[in-house]
């Protein structure tokens, strides 16, 4: 349901729980944290969260075509997978 330590260390690109909750936080995810200290936040979100930045891209390609779009994250294919499994095993 949450993401593991190795893939917040992919996502955030920073090993360092502290670095990784600043990271999380600076790009708009909702982060709360273990007793230690790391921080937890579940594939939903990542989910939602690319979901918000593919239709926000979308939206602004078709209105200003030869502007920047905004930061996109990185792939996520892996996290699709596991939240499709989870969801077909009936864990969420």
């Amino acid at each position: 349901m949450f993401l593991t330590n190795n893939e917040l260390q992919e996502l955030t690109g920073y090993k360092l729980a502290s670095k990784q909750s600043s990271w999380l936080s600076n790009k708009g995810y909702y982060v709360e944290t273990n007793a230690r200290g790391i921080p937890r936040i579940t594939y939903i979100q990542i989910e939602e969260r690319r979901r918000l930045l593919a239709s926000t891209n979308n939206v602004i390609a078709l209105n200003q075509p030869d502007k920047p779009t905004f930061e996109t994250e990185p792939n996520f294919k892996s996290l699709r997978n596991k939240i499709k499994k989870v969801s077909a095993n009936g864990q969420i």
